[in-house]
């Protein structure tokens, strides 16, 4: 949870650069939501298959769309 924590809390970095570079934004925000993507698929064979949302789920899910509302 932590790790994913840093990559969201990363994403308020885009905030830093000045609204006319809207290119360079993006780039940060899209290249943290791929860097999230890929944590998910690393950590997925570590985790209990089973059928239901665990709160980790739940947890992954807020942080994607706080990355996609970013």
């Amino acid at each position: 949870m932590g790790v994913m924590l840093a990559i969201c809390s990363l994403s308020f970095t885009a905030f830093a650069i000045p609204r006319e570079e809207l290119g360079d934004r993006m780039s940060i925000v899209l290249t943290l939501l791929l860097t999230a993507v890929a944590f998910k698929l690393v950590i997925a064979d570590a985790l209990p298959k089973v059928s239901y949302f665990t709160a980790l789920d739940k947890y992954m899910n807020a942080m994607f769309a706080l990355l996609f509302i970013v």
